[in-house]
């Protein structure tokens, strides 16, 4: 997807499962994203400790039998969906996740947040991390609790808009999310404070950039059949940003990172949202390379 598509459906998606806390919030987030049509391919991890992270096998239910209700949460709150479950044994789900999505040809990773079960320390922790930094795909990160809420309807997406390539991409997978749920759309742009520069003689004071013309330029991007609204904030863009989407139920942002290919990049504002929004929280790859060539390379 080009920063300028806005037809973005996620329609084959991975889910992170394990049976725990943080799997059902993940399931649920499936529910509320995820069309009536799609495929959810259910990718369950056993750690095998001791493997390099490049190790892992997928397991037949001969090899490890699950008891017979292990993925039954998964159908009974996704009926209709193309539902396919897979068990591997490895130590790195991260890796496991980004093979399974490039396999398959996946469009959508959603994983839960800690919880004091093993989907948090195998995915939000230093593995999380790894995955969200090298997933060539969005990752939507379901908040702790988030099964046991009440999230039925269209409702509002956010999304974290400067003006950037990354913002730009974030801004297009959420102006589809909204048009489909028919949801209103807040474009959020925090407004940077006037910082001192060093100069040859002395400090001086560098200027805020135009937070009018960053929002006309969302204005610009968006159809006009979407419910637009636009929004200046103030403080530390990460805690301004998650103060704002307290009403919302979905906040999308644009990966931040250095690299050449299309890989969701975790930038301390994303990584401190998936921790701190009380929303679900979807981080976009950078747009700099196209999925046909992140495979190729």
């Amino acid at each position: 997807m080009s920063d300028k598509d806005f037809n973005w459906t996620p329609r084959r998606i991975l889910i992170g499962y394990d049976g725990g806390l943080g799997a059902k919030d993940a399931v649920e987030l499936c529910r509320a994203i995820a069309p009536e049509d799609a495929y959810v391919a259910v990718v369950n991890v056993l750690p095998y400790p001791g493997a390099p992270s490049e190790t892992f096998h997928l397991m037949t239910s001969a090899e490890f039998p699950l008891p017979e209700d292990f993925f039954e949460p998964v159908t009974s709150r996704l009926p209709g969906r193309e539902i396919k479950t897979f068990t591997y044994v490895g130590d790195s789900p991260a890796r496991v996740f980004e093979r399974h999505v490039h396999e398959e040809d996946l469009d959508l990773i959603v994983v839960g947040s800690p919880h004091l079960g093993a989907i948090g320390r195998i995915v939000i922790g230093s593995v999380g991390e790894a995955l969200l930094h090298g997933a060539p795909v969005p990752v939507a990160t379901a908040p702790q609790g988030y099964a046991d809420r009440a999230h039925e309807g269209g409702g509002k997406v956010a999304v974290a808009f400067d003006g950037g390539e990354e913002s730009q991409a974030a801004l297009a997978h959420a102006a589809s999310l909204a048009g489909a749920r028919g949801a209103e759309l807040e474009v959020l742009t925090v407004e940077r404070p006037t910082d001192p520069v060093r100069g040859a003689i002395a400090y001086t004071m560098s200027m805020p950039e135009d937070t009018e013309d960053i929002q006309r330029q969302a204005r610009d991007e968006v159809d006009s059949s979407i419910d637009l609204h636009l929004r200046t904030l103030h403080g530390p863009t990460a805690d301004a940003l998650a103060e704002a989407c307290e009403d919302s139920d979905l906040l999308v942002v644009g990966s931040r990172g250095y690299g050449t290919v299309e890989r969701v990049l975790l930038g301390s504002v994303s990584g401190t949202l998936i921790r701190k929004a009380p929303c679900p929280v979807i981080v976009v790859p950078r747009p700099a390379m196209s999925r046909e060539r992140v495979r190729q390379g």
